[in-house]
């Protein structure tokens, strides 16, 4: 049974107070009693007076028939009257209605003129015994009809006298029965029932809602009972309501600390670490954690070309990490993610094949979300999590992954800002540097060539014709280093020019290098420019420079192969020949120091790479050169 469907029910009798009612019931009960008992009562009472009335007429018949002689005539005229008023009544008394008092005053009546005439006869005849004893007898005879109608009045009154005695002992007998009544009705409708809820009532306060409250009876308690189930009812709901929520509240809790967790170690990552990579490897493998998913990815924003690139995957296949290692916008699940900034959810993908590529349907991929890295209402990437099984997102989940796409982002951005701080503070760092070498070139090296130059230029005019044509050569030897110098300088003071792609100065150095050395070179360059500033640049070509002078000077090579291609998130140079070769790490036995591959090893550390050297005697050589791309690059 539900607190809905148990709807408080009114008793008919329910809109009256039970007290009103049981109190009315009460009086109404005495009152009637009372009532009645005094009607009754009233009505003796007067039969209780007219039986006075009649013992006091006959007392007072009884004394004039005593003081009746024979010259009152008018005497007994009265007492015959009296005698009819008795028997047969008047405007203000009854007539008598009992045989007992009937009988004997019709026989008094009868008796009187009899006696009348007696008293006559005693008194014409005086002295004769036989009419005085027939007087006597007929006396006699009245009296006793007298005597017998007053003793039946008598017994008549003292019978009212005490019904009224007895009717008022009734009346207080029946009340005080109709008060223990009372007192019984309402232990049993009132207290009895107050009691019980009052029991249920400290039993729900207790917290015992499962006993159904069941009291019986009709009326207002009736209902009060029900109101009782209805609020047990309502509160048994109301506390599984709550534990259910409060269940739904430590999930969530859980959830969130949880989530927090994971974003504190994505922001510890990236405090302790300015690689965007490792930074963004972490973030996603938080991610998919949090979210208890097997297999995920995590794409940016390429810059210059509406498409996303892969920088970081967990857990995804090789052939599957080609494939979608670059997306154009609006292309698959993925690219409408980065392309419209919403998250994109393919519970089914079977259902939705042209969602993903091929080669994720074929690695049993089933479901996916695509979740915008956004900073800034600026979309920086996109966070896949995927699984090999059916799965259904709730609300909860979805904006717990964008919760995660724009922490992530802020954390992307931060971190491409303290990138881009540092660059900057480098860049004001080198540009003071410069200044400072500058300044040293002007005023040490540059100074000692024009002194050189001076020198050699005074020697010519001397007599010394066997040394002149050597004199030019060297003159001009310096003035090219001095002007090389003070192009040096001039570099070094200028502003660093914008980025600027890698090929244009491998291209130009393999045209210098064609044209001045009877080689074959082969040029191999990546189509996609791979955008530098100046000083990396330079680094790169002088490199290339001294890898080819090497192959040329040392390595008597015929063949040189240069190529420059991206490889993943890094660039690649490579330089290789086919000459003699030699054994890395062991010095030539000519004497002389060789700084050439330290200062090649010192220029790819200088940009953040790392270079390779392969070689062997009779093999050639193979210079292999890595650095990391920077957003810049690409």
């Amino acid at each position: 049974m539900t607190s809905e469907g148990l709807a408080p029910q009114r008793h008919p009798l329910s809109t009256i107070s039970i007290r009103v009612r049981t109190g009315f019931i009460f009086f109404l009960g005495i009152f009637l009693l009372v009532v009645i008992t005094i009607s009754i009562a009233n009505g003796v009472s007067r039969t209780i007076d007219e039986d006075t009335a009649v013992l006091a007429t006959l007392s007072h018949i009884k004394t004039q028939i005593n003081q009746t002689t024979a010259g009152a005539a008018s005497s007994q005229l009265d007492i015959e009257q009296s005698l009819l008023l008795l028997l047969h009544g008047n405007a203000n008394r009854p007539p008598a209605d009992d045989a007992l008092v009937i009988e004997p005053l019709e026989q008094a009546i009868t008796l009187l003129p009899v006696y009348q005439q007696a008293v006559i006869d005693v008194q014409q005849q005086t002295g004769d015994t036989a009419v005085y004893q027939q007087l006597q007898t007929i006396d006699q005879s009245l009296a006793d009809s007298l005597n017998q109608a007053t003793l039946a009045v008598q017994t008549r009154q003292d019978a009212n006298t005490g019904m009224v005695r007895g009717m008022y002992a009734t009346l207080f007998v029946s009340t005080v029965i109709i008060l223990l009544v009372g007192l019984w009705y309402t232990e049993q409708i009132i207290v009895a029932p107050v009691e019980a809820l009052n029991q249920v009532a400290d039993r729900i306060a207790l917290g015992d809602l499962e006993t159904e409250v069941n009291l019986g009876g009709q009326g207002e308690f009736h209902t009060l009972a029900n109101s009782f189930e209805i609020m047990r009812l309502r509160l048994q709901q109301s506390r599984g309501q709550l534990l259910e929520a409060a269940d739904t509240l430590e999930t969530h809790v859980a959830q969130r600390t949880r989530q927090l967790s994971a974003l504190s170690r994505v922001i510890t990552t990236a405090s302790r670490s300015l690689d965007q990579n490792e930074v963004m490897l972490t973030a996603l493998e938080q991610s998919l954690q949090v979210m208890g998913v097997e297999m995920g990815g995590l794409w940016l924003v390429d810059p210059e070309v509406p498409q996303i690139r892969l920088i970081a995957a967990h857990n995804m296949p090789d052939s599957m990490r080609i494939q979608v290692g670059v997306m154009a916008f609006g292309e698959g699940a993925t690219g409408r993610a980065a392309q419209t900034g919403e998250i994109v959810v393919v519970e089914d993908i079977k259902s939705n094949p042209n969602a993903v590529k091929g080669t994720a349907v074929q690695s049993g991929l089933r479901s996916l979300v695509a979740i915008p890295i956004r900073a800034h209402d600026t979309v920086l990437g996109v966070l896949d999590v995927m699984t090999r099984t059916h799965r259904t997102y709730s609300p909860e989940e979805l904006a717990l992954l964008r919760s995660i796409g724009e922490q992530i982002g802020i954390t992307l951005d931060g971190l491409q800002s303290m990138q881009e701080s540092r660059r900057q503070a480098n860049q004001v760092a080198i540009l003071e540097e410069r200044e400072r070498i500058s300044a040293e070139l002007h005023d040490g090296l540059l100074q000692t060539l024009g002194y050189l130059y001076l020198q050699l230029d005074q020697m010519k005019d001397t007599q010394l014709p066997q040394y002149s044509q050597q004199l030019t050569r060297l003159c001009t030897v310096l003035e090219a280093a001095s002007q090389e110098g003070r192009a040096y300088i001039n570099d070094l003071r200028e502003t660093p020019p914008p980025p600027a792609p890698l090929q244009a100065a491998l291209q130009t150095l393999f045209n210098t290098f064609h044209e001045e050395y009877n080689l074959e070179i082969n040029l191999d360059l990546d189509d996609r420019p791979i955008l530098m500033d100046k000083d990396r640049i330079t680094n790169l070509e002088k490199i290339a420079r001294e890898a080819l002078l090497n192959a040329v000077r040392h390595g008597q090579a015929n063949t040189i192969s240069l190529s420059c291609h991206h490889l993943g998130a890094d660039g690649e140079l490579l330089i290789v020949d086919d000459g003699v070769g030699f054994v890395p790490g062991v010095r030539p036995e000519d004497g002389r120091k060789h700084f050439g591959l330290s200062i090649l090893q010192a220029r790819a550390e200088r940009i953040g790479g790392e270079l390779t050297i392969d070689s062997s005697p009779g093999n050639g050589t193979r210079i292999t050169v890595n650095w990391p791309l920077e957003s810049d690059d690409e």
